[in-house]
């Protein structure tokens, strides 16, 4: 293809459309250095703070490029996996994926693979998923959060991975402990009113949380190595 030639007013040669756009170009980094630098200091300060959400982060990010082999991951991804270095996890994480994956999910439907739910956000830019793994022999409820993202000339796939199963144990324990301490209140403050009574208060947040239908309080027998039951709660406090 013929290059078309134009003539400036303050040039005497003949400049081709691709040199004099590598001229303005020139022309335009030079300009602009100092903004340049300060764009440079910018993304350099956006890169650590980003550096830095995702390695604290206490559930697992793993990073895949458009390939989807692991780029980068967090200590929190290291740790449920049970290695010690980011490369012990970037070269295994694909095999560890492998064999946790069950064929069948609890409910009967097939599994999804790994490249199969990375293929779907890397199509469609987001993956939302709950599945299952198993991991030592135990069932670990896993939610699996996918987006896809720009990488250099290319994409990446940025995932996040939480456990439910540890999840579901934390919020039941953080309602327990709420429970214990409104029956701790419950018990403190009605001191005037009938003990049955302020027993029945006090225990029914701990029966609701726990979803139990009886609670038995228990005290040691004085000069004797054994517990003896001293209230029953099922519905309403029984004195013994």
């Amino acid at each position: 293809m013929d290059k078309t030639n134009i003539t400036t007013k303050d040039h005497l040669e003949m400049l081709s459309i691709e040199e004099l756009q590598e001229e303005i170009l020139s022309l335009k980094r030079k300009l602009s250095l100092t903004e340049t630098e300060s764009a440079i200091n910018k993304l350099e300060t956006t890169q650590r703070t980003v550096t830095a959400i995702f390695e604290s982060n206490p559930h697992m990010n793993i990073m895949f490029d458009s390939n989807f082999t692991v780029l980068d991951c967090n200590p929190a991804a290291c740790k449920y996996m049970g290695v010690t270095t980011k490369e012990e996890l970037i070269s295994g994480f694909a095999e560890w994926m492998a064999n946790s994956i069950p064929i069948l999910q609890s409910k009967g439907r097939p599994s999804q693979t790994l490249a199969e739910m990375l293929l779907t956000a890397a199509n469609e830019g987001y993956l939302k998923n709950e599945f299952e793994l198993i991991i030592e022999g135990k069932t670990r409820s896993i939610d699996l959060e996918i987006k896809r993202i720009p990488y250099g000339d290319s994409f990446a796939l940025l995932g996040y991975m939480i456990d439910l199963t540890d999840s579901e144990k934390l919020v039941r324990r953080e309602k327990m402990l709420s429970a214990l301490n409104e029956m701790a209140i419950t018990l403190l403050s009605h001191d005037n009113e009938p003990f049955d009574h302020v027993m029945d208060k006090g225990l029914t947040p701990i029966t609701e949380t726990a979803g139990a239908h009886r609670v038995a309080i228990y005290k040691l027998v004085e000069g004797e190595k054994q517990l003896g039951q001293v209230f029953l709660w099922h519905g309403k406090v029984i004195r013994k």
